[in-house]
Parts: C-alpha cells; sequence; structure tokens
C-alpha cells in the first residue's frame, strides 16, 4: 500500500474519531444540563444534531488483484500477469432522517370530556397511540383513553392553574406553572420541580 493511500485512510480514521469525541462531549454537556436547575444554561444550549447526522464519506478499498495469463513455457517472462494498482473510491452516506408527514389532518376518534364553557380545555398532549394528556382552567391534569375515560387525574403541585403540558420521551408528564414561574415534571406520584425562573415566566394563553 502506498503513502498516497496510507494518508486518505488515516485521515478518515482522524475524522471518525474526531466525530465521536465530539458525540461523547455532547452527551456529557447534555447531562450536565439535566442535573442543572441553571435556566441560563438551557437557554444557551445549541443542538449538534445537524451536525452528527453526516458522517465522513465511506471508503471503499480494492485490494490489489493478480491477472494472470496462460503460461508459455518458452515466453515465462513475457507472459507473466500484471499486478492492478490500489484504487480509493469515496461514497457519501444518502441518509433520510424526516419522516413524510400528511398533508390533510385525519380524525381517528371523537373523545367526550368534561371540559366545557365554566371549564374550557387549554392543552393537549399524546402519551400514546391511545391516551392523552388534558387540562383546562382548573388545576387538574386528565389522562383519557379513546374510549372518554379519565384513567388518571393529578393536581398541580401548587394548585395553580397549569399553563403548557407536555410529555417526555419516557413518558412523563412536564407542565409550567406561569404564578410561582415553575417547570415541573410528575414521575410516578410525585412532583418535581425542575426549572424555578426568576426574571420572566413561561406563556399565559387564557
Amino acid at each position: 500500500m502506498e503513502s498516497k493511500h496510507l494518508v486518505v485512510i488515516d485521515k478518515q480514521e482522524n475524522e471518525i474519531n474526531r466525530s465521536i469525541s465530539e458525540i461523547e462531549q455532547s452527551i456529557a454537556d447534555l447531562q450536565k444540563l439535566l442535573n442543572s436547575n441553571d435556566v441560563s444554561l438551557v437557554s444557551a444550549y445549541k443542538s449538534w444534531n445537524a451536525e452528527f447526522r453526516s458522517w465522513p464519506p465511506k471508503l471503499t478499498v480494492s485490494f490489489p488483484s493478480f491477472t494472470p495469463q496462460k503460461i508459455n513455457k518458452e515466453q515465462i517472462y513475457q507472459q507473466i500477469g500484471c499486478l492492478s494498482a490500489l484504487s480509493i473510491q469515496t461514497e457519501e452516506h444518502g441518509f433520510t432522517m424526516d419522516r413524510p408527514l400528511i398533508d390533510v389532518p385525519r380524525i381517528i376518534t371523537d373523545i367526550n370530556t368534561e371540559y366545557g364553557e365554566s371549564n374550557e380545555l387549554r392543552c393537549v398532549s399524546c402519551l400514546s397511540d391511545d391516551e392523552l394528556w388534558t387540562s383546562g382552567h382548573d388545576n387538574m391534569i386528565r389522562l383519557y383513553n379513546l374510549h372518554s375515560k379519565v384513567v388518571k387525574s393529578i393536581q398541580t403541585k401548587s394548585g395553580d392553574t397549569p399553563s403548557k403540558i407536555a410529555v417526555t420521551q419516557s413518558g412523563e408528564l412536564v407542565y409550567t406553572n406561569p404564578f410561582d414561574r415553575t417547570v415541573n415534571i410528575v414521575k410516578k406520584t410525585q412532583i418535581q420541580t425542575v426549572i424555578r425562573l426568576r426574571r420572566w415566566r413561561p406563556l399565559v394563553r387564557l
């Protein structure tokens, strides 16, 4: 293998090692954010997902191959085959990360809830294909199934009306409280305050 080919391979290895190091550092930074209540660190965080989707080009190494000729004993030296040159080809990855979206919303089912004029529905967040969290103008957050049945109800920690609700990738309920400027997470039966803001509050829409 010639030195110019080794340079290409060494460069590829260095780029992969650098990408792995950057991914490990990003994971460490995200872990610090999860363990921190400092909102300034969360606000200053910049996602590197787009950069990590692009990997270095794939190298295809073709090793030398021997092409023999029919040996003639009288001309053995003239009829010995030749070695082909080593070649390296680059192939770009063709990843497609985005899932196609439907153009027109599709109604799956109608769910009858206890929300109405006195307690209007404000927020909805899906827990799964069969269950969704809802909140209104009271201090309760309710989990409904597709059969209009209340599976679970949770009262906010402070007794205030929640501003927004969401569900994490692990299925935990998260809600914001604009009155005490907090972001709270529900883990099993316990409600934990993960962020307490100082100068601004979560958005409130009545």
